[in-house]
């Protein structure tokens, strides 16, 4: 079975930077939620884990709009028309009449 990863489908890291920023903004609230004065450093966590999940949210928006522009650039090749064909070949009497062969 293939592993799929994130280099050959781009939204599978836009989910998992989700994921994470939800997790950082989940803890960040629980432990918002627990500190009291005794326990200062349960604040400075909170804040960690907040800036934790707004850096992941800003890079999936920014994995979200990657993808979104990439996929409009594919379009705007595809909307150019048909594939490229190649030359017809040399007809014989066309060589003669250049004189390329006799």
């Amino acid at each position: 079975m293939a592993q799929i990863t994130t280099e050959q489908n781009p939204a599978w890291q836009i989910n998992l930077d989700l994921v994470r920023a939800c997790a950082g903004f989940g803890l960040a609230w629980v432990f918002w939620q627990m500190h009291r004065l005794e326990f200062c450093m349960l604040e400075f966590i909170a804040v960690a884990c907040a800036l934790a999940g707004v850096k992941r949210l800003g890079m999936a928006l920014f994995g979200v709009g990657k993808l979104i522009l990439g996929r409009r650039k594919v379009g705007a090749y595809r909307k150019r028309g048909a594939a490229p064909k190649a030359d017809a070949l040399a007809r014989e009497e066309d060589l003669r009449a250049k004189g390329l062969i006799k």
